[in-house]
């Protein structure tokens, strides 16, 4: 099953908070520690609220609404914008800030706005009722292979546990809410909300992120789905240790319900690698490609049956890789096999290419070695044993894993003439992909590539 991942962040602003014409509502006042219900409108679709903070004060503000997507911005006592977050409460598209330290004590400026107004000005307007809740964020710390336990409540909506990752190793934990539907989060030091399980009418009992790699200092946030209920919860924290394995070499692994099996392999820049795992038919697992830094860089589900496969990833860097296989349901279990190989690249000027591609293997790569100013014709002719639906062929030159120019085509063609230049002198990449879009689960084309040096 294919598994869609969504991007929660909590960022600079990429628009101004003032444009011309820009309606705003008179501005209250607000106490830390007390609910405000309120309500959008097309005559006021901005409200504003003060506070007086303190130095050094660390709190939490939490913007919720039913009726429309949320944003919530918080002004330092100069009025300049000291954050602003869109979609990171981890539930729905409701908003968060914190815990957000304050620099100097003064008069501080919350602004609630909706996505739609806030990146179009005055031009398009949601309204609504929403809730805004300012309170105290505690900070508690929590170590590797311990255990806590609190409570939420409307006053204290969310818990925040802090830990500092010094061995750079994976992490997982494991949230048992008690009388509230619950969601746990894990974020990053600069605020970003690195994954999130838990949403209305979540099946398990036991919420867990797993095969996580924070290599600093981060944060566990634990929430209720609707941000005001009341209950208990346990939190468990552990790390994990990756199994280290070679290039080529078809390892076994198990996948244990929500925690996933783990693979590292060393591995230098530049080099081009394929990944396959291969489980019983009725083991659905997907798998992430994490860099040396923990940054997603590949993502595979459902490449031959329910088996994931990455395919033609260049490696932007020496060091450790990881993969990490994980069930799409929480409640299986099974083995499988695992194998990264080092692919051969040939070179795309020695001779004329025929590449092959089906639904399996929909990309090939090539590598072009030469100059600053070097120009090159591409000469590419297609044709099918059996054409796939929905398709797009992408022709794209790389400089490591960065996409240098790019060439699309969609639907059938016969003869396509292309030209490319180096900006830099060195090694590029040539990746030429085959796509269908379709839920077709036979076809196969051939593409007959040419590069000739002008």
């Amino acid at each position: 099953m294919k598994v869609a991942s969504v991007l929660l962040i909590s960022v600079a602003a990429l628009s101004p908070l003032w444009l011309p014409g820009m309606a705003w509502s008179e501005t209250f006042e607000l106490e830390v520690g007390d609910p405000v219900a309120g309500a959008l409108t097309e005559e006021e679709p901005v409200h504003r609220y003060t506070f007086e903070g303190e130095e050094d004060q660390s709190l939490n503000i939490l913007l919720t609404s039913a009726d429309f997507d949320s944003v919530v911005t918080l002004l330092d006592p100069d009025g300049e914008e000291v954050m602003f977050n869109d979609d990171s409460a981890g539930y729905g598209l409701n908003s968060r800030i914190g815990p957000v330290v304050l620099s100097e004590a003064g008069n501080y400026t919350i602004v609630v706005d909706s996505f739609s107004h806030r990146n179009s000005g005055s031009g398009e307007i949601a309204t609504g009722s929403y809730s805004l809740r300012i309170s105290e964020a505690v900070v508690e710390p929590l170590e590797f292979g311990a255990s806590v336990t609190g409570s939420l409540s409307p006053e204290s909506p969310i818990a925040f546990f802090s830990f500092e990752n010094t061995s750079g190793g994976f992490l997982t934990a494991n949230l048992i809410p008690d009388g509230f539907e619950g969601i746990l989060m894990l974020q990053d030091e600069e605020g970003f909300v690195i994954d999130s399980v838990g949403y209305e009418g979540y099946e398990s009992d036991q919420l867990t992120i797993s095969g996580r790699q924070v290599l600093s200092e981060g944060l566990w946030v634990v929430s209720s789905v609707d941000g005001s209920s009341s209950g208990d919860f346990e939190l468990v924290v552990e790390a994990i240790e990756p199994n280290l394995i070679s290039l080529g070499e078809n390892v076994e692994g198990t996948v244990l319900g929500a925690e996933p099996a783990l693979f590292s392999f060393e591995a230098e820049a530049n080099t081009v690698i394929d990944i396959r795992v291969t489980g019983k038919e009725d083991l659905d697992t997907y798998m992430l490609l994490l860099d040396p830094t923990g940054y997603e860089l590949a993502y595979g589900d459902d490449n031959d049956g329910f088996n994931p496969a990455i395919a033609g990833v260049i490696l932007p860097s020496d060091g450790l890789y990881t993969i990490a296989v994980h069930a799409y349901d929480p409640a299986m279990e099974g083995s499988f096999q695992v194998v990264v190989t080092e692919r051969e690249v040939p070179d795309a000027t020695a001779t004329e290419q025929t590449l092959s591609f089906n639904p399996i293997q929909q990309q090939q790569i090539l590598q072009i070695t030469g100059a600053a100013g070097d120009r090159y014709q591409l000469q590419l002719d297609q044709s099918f044993t059996q054409q796939p639906e929905s398709r797009e062929l992408v022709v794209s030159l790389l400089r490591g894993d960065q996409v240098v120019a790019e060439f699309f085509e969609r639907g059938s063609f016969v003869g396509r003439s292309l030209e490319l230049e180096l900006p830099e002198s060195g090694t590029y990449y040539l990746r030429i992909s085959d796509y269908s879009y379709s839920e077709q689960l036979e076809w196969e084309s051939t593409v007959t590539l040419s590069v000739e040096q002008l």
